[in-house]
Parts: C-alpha cells; structure tokens; sequence
C-alpha cells in the first residue's frame, strides 16, 4: 500500500512539474527577408521593439510576455504595429505559456523563435491568405 502511495505521488509530482519554462527569450532588434506572393518577389520586414512582463500566469503558474512588434510586407503595403504574446488559451478554460510561440491576440500574427531568442518565422493572415516570412 504504502508502494502505490508512494508511485501516485511521484506521478503527480512529475505531471506538476512536467510544464516549466525558460522564460522569455525573444531578443530585440529587427530582421528582414525576400519572400514572394503571387509569384512577386518582395521584402518582409519585423521589427521587436519592446519585451515585456504580461503580468499574467498560466495554469501552471508560468509568467507571460507581450513583444511589441512593427512588420511589414513591402509589395501589398502591409504594416502593422502589434503586440504579440505566449499566452495559449486550452480547452477547459486552461492556459499555458509557450517559450517559442507567440501570437496576436486575434490569432491573424503567429511568431516563432529559436532557442535563442531570433525570429525564425511570421505568419500573417491578410484578406485570407496566409503570408509567411522565413528567416
């Protein structure tokens, strides 16, 4: 008894501490890449200006950020300025934080980063196409 008491503690325990974090890690600075649409080449720009505490958890109690990016796409004059976050809302009401991912809170920008810090693609959703920007 005191074995499968022992097991389910240290199963709770490990599904507990199984969603930690690094935190952010997007770095500021900007970056830009070719891309085409409709067989056009053009220049996709993104910009991370600032980086800064959401001031809000996740279900399992990881902090949020917000990152305040400038993106454009020269050939269909797109430029926006949005925050972006890691908040990710679940199903049944949970939330979680993502070192990796972050998204407008409309979900038309998504933004992935590398394990240190650089943009590695932009996704944006424009009169129903999806754009993406590789870097």
């Amino acid at each position: 008894m005191k074995h499968i008491i022992g097991m389910i503690l240290t199963i709770l325990s490990l599904n507990a501490a199984a969603h930690t974090i690094e935190g952010t890690l997007a770095l500021k600075g900007s970056l830009k890449t070719t891309i085409f649409i409709k067989n056009k080449e053009t220049t996709c720009r993104v910009r991370i200006e600032k980086i800064k505490n959401l001031l809000e958890e996740d279900t399992f109690g990881n902090p949020a950020y917000n990152v305040r990016a400038n993106i454009s796409v020269d050939s269909i004059n797109y430029e926006k300025e949005v925050w972006l976050n890691n908040l990710f809302t679940l199903e049944n009401n949970k939330s979680e934080v993502k070192d990796y991912e972050y998204h407008s809170s409309d979900d038309t920008i998504k933004m992935k980063i590398n394990g240190e810090g650089r943009i590695k693609t932009v996704l944006i959703q424009y009169k129903g196409n999806e754009i993406s920007c590789l870097f």
